[in-house]
């Protein structure tokens, strides 16, 4: 059973030269930096309130995140779940029809993980790991963010998706995860879902409705799968004025009758490597996608 949402791979060519940028842009800092030689891969973990953002680098060109890069670019590469036991959920996940791999106890990593194909997941690569892995690792969640760090938390994660009814169905067969809110936003091209993982995390599922909309070309150009993800902070209006002032290229949605009524603004992946990260405030959001509105 999933217990709760625990972070995204960014993948990267150099921590070295990233982790300046997450410091300029958001204030925050890693806590930790691993090497992990079975798989090719250093990380660094960056702490965002309960979850956090996990730099990946190749130190090989063996290893899949090499290839991935190759292929797509730095960006967004997977998602990690806590679950309650890895074997258990990796054989209920093989029992639906889904495809996915386990790898055993590494250096640095003292206990199993899954990983669920893409395929399986209309373009998700998702990581299974279990609490007493990350606390090995030291990586438990805190409720508070970075001190001096402009970021509250981070929300959710976009899945672009052909066909939302289907997404929403693989959600409730693979895990019985059912959608708390849905919505459309006609000037963003888009319909949305919100899949809740854990108590304070969710996935949104995005399908466009124009086609010729920003989501609909991101689809075409990669597929399904992550596209963007959001981070929450106190003042929207003074967050988005500290990035313009560092330079940053910020493009603000604008809403209309039918809109999602949030305030958001999208940060350019070319100041991020490869990453589109959406701001919101955090207040706002939250009162959004409370469940106890009706869907």
């Amino acid at each position: 059973m999933i217990t709760r949402f625990s972070h995204f791979g960014h993948a990267v060519k150099s921590i070295d030269e990233v982790l300046p940028i997450y410091e300029k842009l958001w204030g925050l800092r890693p806590s930790s930096r691993t090497s992990f030689p079975e798989d090719f891969t250093e990380n660094a973990l960056i702490p965002i309130g309960q979850n956090y953002i996990e730099l990946l680098q190749p130190t090989s060109e063996k290893g899949a995140l090499a290839r991935f890069i190759k292929e797509r670019g730095e960006g967004m590469y997977h998602l990690s779940w806590v679950v309650d036991d890895v074997a258990k959920e990796i054989k209920s996940l093989r029992s639906k029809g889904a495809q996915v791999a386990e790898t055993p106890p590494q250096t640095n990593l003292v206990t199993a993980r899954g990983w669920i194909h893409p395929r399986s997941t209309m373009g998700l690569l998702i990581e299974l790991v279990d609490d007493k892995l990350l606390a090995h690792l030291g990586h438990l969640p805190k409720e508070a963010p970075q001190p001096g760090s402009l970021v509250v938390a981070m929300t959710h994660v976009h899945h672009a998706v052909k066909n939302i009814d289907q997404a929403l169905a693989m959600y409730d067969r693979l895990w019985g995860i059912r959608p708390i809110k849905r919505a459309t936003t006609p000037l963003q091209g888009v319909s949305n879902a919100i899949v809740r993982v854990g108590r304070t995390n969710y996935v949104e599922l995005i399908q466009p409705t124009d086609p010729q909309g920003l989501v609909a070309k991101h689809i075409e150009k990669r597929g399904e799968g992550l596209r963007s993800f959001c981070l929450t902070v106190n003042n929207y209006r003074e967050a988005v004025k500290s990035l313009k002032a560092k330079g940053v290229d910020v493009f603000e949605a604008s809403s209309a009758p039918g809109d999602i009524q949030v305030k958001s603004a999208w940060i350019n992946p070319k100041h991020t490597r490869g990453l589109l990260v959406e701001i919101c405030e955090h207040r706002e959001l939250l009162a959004w996608q409370d469940p106890e509105r009706k869907i």
